[in-house]
């Protein structure tokens, strides 16, 4: 999920080189509920059943059609295996009409929206003389996702059929007993934080916010670590929703919540891209290369400072360190009043 909200910058730039919203392959499953009705995104294809070989795979032949009917047009191909290299190639492209990111090697500290437009900015050997590329990008611009009507009708209607929309929310996306994180520059290494500290965390921010309702987010594979945070919390309002978050849910309920804390992962990304106020809590990897870019709402980062990055470790971070990171969101995102269960003032 993160890689492709921090591909949405990119895809901006592309709808501004060439004047059409870009047609996007995907093979994230969720990819066509919530990006179809984005801005800078044309149609969305899902590359399904990837393993099976062409000739036994009916979707993929129906996408090698799509994809013969859009051409010839320029191609930008953001990760992914040589399968979907392969399709293009099906489709009658050849290499001079694509840009493939293995060409372009990332910094070692550069973050992966400015990674995107970097490559963004370049144009296929076929196409280099067609358009005329911008000029210097100087600022990165974070990823902006809408939440539809149709986003928001479904979060609203299962908050009430829960009976949870009395109260403000207040997500927490405290990832797996064995959560990872991995780049190119950094080994991939257990960066789970402990369920005594997000047990902690949410004591302490039930006493700063009164009246609030926790919501463990994730996915089913999640459900063991949520129920040991739960055993340990002392505040009873808590509940796990990783059994029922989908992801059009996420995006309603990011709009609808007041802030939430989150591990370095796709919900972090997707709250900054939503104004949703957000901490996100960073375990090995480095806050430069992938951390959330805010739009208006704001947002902290939680990690183990005075130490050289490479030396960081989520055991060294601390419940205060947290706590004290979603303090300081609140003079621009206000804790609603007693009885208001509106999501934050628009201070921001």
């Amino acid at each position: 999920m993160a890689d492709l909200i921090m591909l949405q910058p990119a895809l901006a730039r592309l709808q501004r080189s060439y004047g059409v919203a870009p047609l996007l392959v995907s093979s994230e499953g969720w990819a066509h509920q919530i990006l179809e009705d984005q801005p800078a995104v044309g149609e969305v294809e899902l590359l399904r059943q990837e393993r099976l070989p062409l000739w036994l795979n009916p979707a993929q032949k129906a996408l090698v059609k799509v994809l013969k009917q859009s051409g010839p047009a320029p191609v930008y191909i953001f990760g992914g295996g040589d399968r979907i290299r392969l399709l293009f190639e099906q489709a009658g492209y050849s290499r001079r009409d694509v840009i493939d990111s293995r060409q372009y090697p990332r910094g070692p500290r550069e973050h992966q929206v400015a990674y995107g437009l970097r490559v963004a900015a370049e144009f296929p050997p076929a196409w280099d003389d067609v358009f005329c590329a911008d000029g210097p990008l100087r600022d990165i611009p974070a990823p902006l996702l809408n939440v539809t009507d149709r986003l928001r009708r479904d979060s609203l209607s299962w908050l009430t059929g829960k009976q949870w929309d009395d109260r403000p929310l207040i997500l927490i996306q405290p990832g797996t007993q064995l959560s990872f994180e991995e780049d190119e520059h950094v080994q991939r290494r257990n960066c789970t934080w402990p369920e005594r500290h997000w047990a902690a965390v949410i004591d302490a921010l039930a006493v700063e916010a009164e009246g609030a309702r926790f919501l463990l987010c994730g996915c089913s594979e999640d459900i063991p670590f949520h129920r040991s945070i739960l055993e340990l919390c002392r505040y009873r309002r808590v509940a796990s929703v990783a059994s029922e978050l989908t992801s059009v849910r996420l995006m309603g309920l990011l709009e609808h919540a007041h802030s939430m804390v989150s591990v370095n992962a796709g919900p972090a990304h997707a709250a900054a891209a939503v104004n949703c106020p957000l901490v996100a809590v960073f375990g090995y990897s480095d806050p430069a290369r992938q951390r959330p870019l805010r739009r208006q709402a704001p947002l902290e980062i939680a990690t183990t400072q005075g130490l050289d990055w490479e030396a960081w470790s989520p055991g060294l971070l601390e419940p205060e360190q947290v706590v004290e990171a979603w303090r300081a969101l609140l003079p621009r995102a206000p804790w609603p009043a007693s009885g208001n269960t509106r999501r934050r003032s628009a201070l921001y």
